[in-house]
């Protein structure tokens, strides 16, 4: 019970400061309906943006083995050279 009351007081506290500093522009009244409503944008977003973003993207036909080794070179060596980049310059 004490753990219903508890989300209830959060809901309730955060939408007290939406309401404050004007936060709530599209009227959304509980948290749900503001998490399906940026699913649903973020759904038609990225719709929308893959195509453009691959617009100019050039792809060039390889062999699976080929695009394996490829990417485990760069992300695999990068991703353990990276840290140590890292520590070495910020000391």
């Amino acid at each position: 019970m004490a753990s219903g009351a508890r989300q209830a007081d959060v809901r309730q506290s955060s939408r007290a400061a939406a309401h404050s500093y004007g936060l709530n522009i599209t009227g959304l009244t509980s948290l749900e309906s503001a998490i399906l409503s940026a699913v649903i944008f973020n759904a038609l977003i990225v719709v929308a943006l893959v195509p453009l973003a691959l617009k100019d993207v050039r792809h060039r036909p390889a062999s699976a083995d080929r695009m394996l080794r490829r990417d485990l070179g760069l992300y695999g060596l990068g991703s353990l050279v990276a840290p140590f980049l890292g520590i070495k310059l910020r000391s």
